[in-house]
């Protein structure tokens, strides 16, 4: 068994394969269990390159892990976080969480009841082109510009 916390991936586009699959993989506290996605030989591309399989049912991927990632567009992400929520696994959710209040409450509302761990993340928050923006922002206007 193995001490690194198991992340299932759903999603495998571009920026699934150029930073998530990458990170999840390469983390010290972290290994990519599996990779899913709407079409199965996708999901199987992207885990092999990373020495993960890749499943044709999201539930297989529920099975071989403790927390799932999401890179998926956002009016399939809340959706597919309430089945992963319901599993029991803890989520790593892109912004935006849904497309619109409701959904986002929903998703909040299962996080709750299933005592699960959620996590949103705004990645480009720690992009070069980001940080010189809130920089400046700050010489122009002190109280602006936190993220």
């Amino acid at each position: 068994m193995s001490d690194r916390l198991a992340v299932g991936l759903v999603g495998a586009g571009p920026w699934a394969g150029m930073a998530h699959a990458p990170a999840l993989a390469a983390g010290a506290g972290t290994r990519l269990a599996g990779v899913w996605a709407r079409r199965p030989e996708a999901a199987e591309e992207l885990g092999g390159r990373f020495g993960a399989p890749g499943f044709a049912r999201l539930e297989e991927l529920f099975d071989a892990c403790e927390a799932v990632a999401f890179c998926v567009p956002p009016d399939v992400q809340a959706e597919l976080a309430l089945r992963a929520v319901r599993a029991g696994k803890a989520v790593l959710l892109e912004k935006p969480l849904a497309m619109d209040l409701d959904g986002a409450r929903r998703l909040a509302d299962a996080v709750a009841e299933a005592g699960v761990v959620s996590q949103m993340v705004l990645t480009a928050r720690y992009a070069a082109a980001t940080r010189t923006f809130l920089t400046r922002a700050q010489q122009v206007r002190p109280r602006s510009g936190r993220s």
